[in-house]
Formats: structure tokens, C-alpha cells, sequence
């Protein structure tokens, strides 16, 4: 994969495109940590997934009082399975 990279970005160059130019530097700059999301495919998907219902759940509680409910509906996030009908 690096030395595909490493062709691609020497082709970019020849080529001249200024904003190809500016993006393949932008990828020489952050070339480890590309390679190292290749190489580990590590996701933090589901954190940012219940991060979104837990907001959305915030946005529906707005002006509600009990705040035991809301916490208790966001500790029992991970079990609910929801199924669409039809």
C-alpha cells in the first residue's frame, strides 16, 4: 500500500494540478497515520451511534422535569432493539 501511495502521489506531481498538488502533500504530511488506519481498521462507529441517540434522546426530553427517566432510558440504550414493521 505505501508504495502504491507513494506512485500515486510522484503521479500527482508530474500532472500539476494545484489542488491534487495540495492534497497529495496534505497525504505525504499525514502519511503514518493513514497507513495506520489501513493497516488497524479500529472504528469508534458505535460510540458516535449512541452518542447520536443520546442526543436525539435529549432533544425529545427538552422542558421534561424528570431527569431519572432520561438516564434511565439512556443506561438502557445497549438493550433496546427496535424493528420496523411492514
Amino acid at each position: 500500500m505505501t508504495a502504491f501511495f507513494e506512485d500515486w502521489c510522484c503521479r500527482v506531481a508530474e500532472i500539476a494540478i494545484p489542488l491534487l498538488v495540495s492534497l497529495a502533500k496534505t497525504f505525504r504530511r499525514f502519511r503514518s497515520c493513514m497507513m495506520n488506519a489501513w493497516s488497524y481498521p479500529i472504528s469508534n462507529g458505535k460510540i458516535e451511534g449512541i452518542n447520536n441517540k443520546i442526543g436525539a434522546m435529549q432533544c425529545l426530553h427538552y422542558g421534561l422535569r424528570d431527569f431519572n427517566f432520561l438516564s434511565l432510558r439512556i443506561l438502557t440504550l445497549h438493550r433496546a432493539k427496535h424493528s420496523f414493521c411492514g
